[in-house]
């Protein structure tokens, strides 16, 4: 379980890659040694029946290229403004979080155009490379934008932090979008506000 409350047995994570090792009964397409991608969560070790398996993947050099390749699928679903369809529009995003997702996000809105302020406490500023990206503490975020809310047309959020919510609500301009990436409260620790 997330939480020590929850109390049932529960498999956390979602769509992998993952090595065969032992085929059993009528297979037509799957050896052992193949890499598939299914939606089984994150284990050691599990049983899948061959239908079940979404594709055989390619085996490359580094494996850690389809990860990225997937963060970036996830990330461009969950943009809902696109810079293509506002061309004469200075799309404006701001994004809470430097992780996988968080990067993924910065890297595909500011190739598209849009002027990217990337929120976080632990990124490394000399990996961005682009004059479209900000790169600001949440303590420079908010001196920043404490007088002038509302100027951002999307606001994502990748962390579990429960007052990047609140940000995110604050940040979002008029007709705004927020865009939930995160796990609030995966932490186990519980909003003074519900943001939602």
């Amino acid at each position: 379980p997330l939480r020590p409350s929850g109390g049932y047995p529960r498999k956390i994570g979602y769509q992998n890659i993952s090595e065969v090792l032992a085929v059993f009964g009528k297979n037509e397409k799957i050896q052992i040694g193949d890499q598939i991608y299914t939606n089984q969560s994150h284990c050691s070790h599990f049983l899948s029946r061959e239908e079940d398996v979404l594709a055989i993947v390619p085996k490359i050099r580094d494996n850690e290229k389809y990860i990225f390749s997937y963060m970036y699928h996830m990330s461009l679903c969950a943009l809902s403004v696109d810079k293509r369809n506002n061309p004469e529009t200075e799309m404006k995003i701001v994004v809470f979080g430097g992780g996988l997702l968080g990067s993924a996000i910065v890297e595909i809105t500011s190739n598209l155009g849009y002027l990217v302020v990337l929120v976080s406490d632990s990124i490394n500023e000399s990996k961005i490379s682009s004059p479209r990206i900000t790169v600001m503490s949440r303590e420079e975020f908010k001196k920043k934008y404490q007088e002038t809310s509302g100027v951002f047309h999307q606001s994502v959020v990748c962390t579990n932090r429960w007052d990047d919510y609140n940000l995110a609500l604050s940040s979002a301009g008029l007709n705004g979008t927020i865009v939930l990436l995160g796990f609030p409260g995966r932490d186990g620790s519980l909003p003074s506000q519900n943001p939602f």
